[in-house]
């Protein structure tokens, strides 16, 4: 897992996940830390994420084509897909 800082070290594009807290929504490593979510979770409160809008991921590919970097890989999770039993 990359922070969006450490991944454009490596010349990476990150859209960042949402994470939503008791009705208060954060961008994965953009409004809230890995320290961050954790002390809530130890607080338990539950997170809930939500991958980025259509919107963000569109406005990343049309800069991306812009800026010619030429490759691109998208990485999407099935709908209802919780993550239980993936290795």
């Amino acid at each position: 897992m990359y922070s969006i800082e450490s991944a454009k070290k490596k010349g990476l594009s990150i859209v960042p996940l949402n994470i939503s807290v008791d009705s208060q929504t954060y961008r994965d490593f953009e409004d809230i830390t890995s320290t961050q979510l954790l002390t809530m979770i130890e607080e338990h409160k539950i997170p809930k994420t939500s991958q980025p809008s259509l919107g963000e991921k569109i406005d990343l590919y049309n800069k991306l084509s812009k800026d010619g970097d030429g490759f691109w890989f998208k990485w999407n999770v099935p709908d209802g897909y919780d993550g239980k039993g993936f290795l």
